[in-house]
């Protein structure tokens, strides 16, 4: 089973919300994840509208929704249904690394959740206050 970064990041927040006592931690983590993949489109497409010049290019909440939902249903389905994705297996898999590269995966999924929020917000607030 090959693992790929958005695996041990969902790892990575699950445990998060589950040591702070949350019963739905794995859902939290999947909602987590497609918010951050979410706001990576969404920061595409602002610098795509950046790029031609137009506040409305792609912008809509609509579709903002509608690829949140996307993402949170292929991930509930990875992670909540797919036996070969469980936070057991994962958690094997995560067990197997070397100190050095857990601590650089931990780093890089915060850092990675962090941008995914602040870039998109500050390039929206950039896009803003241009006159187009």
């Amino acid at each position: 089973m090959k693992l790929t970064f958005f695996d041990f990041t969902y790892y990575f927040i699950s445990k998060i919300y589950s040591k702070a006592g949350e019963k739905g931690h794995q859902f939290s983590a999947t909602a987590i994840l497609s918010g951050s993949l979410t706001m990576n489109v969404f920061t595409v497409l602002e610098i795509f509208a950046l790029y031609f010049q137009s506040h409305n290019f792609f912008l809509s909440k609509i579709l903002l929704i509608f690829i949140y939902l996307l993402f949170q249903i292929c991930f509930y389905i990875r992670y909540l249904r797919n036996t070969n994705y469980s936070l057991d297996k994962i958690e094997t898999e995560w067990k197997t690394k070397l100190d050095k590269t857990k601590i650089k995966y931990r780093f890089f999924c915060l850092l990675y959740v962090v941008l995914s929020i602040i870039i998109p917000i500050g390039l929206a607030i950039y896009i803003g206050s241009l006159d187009f």
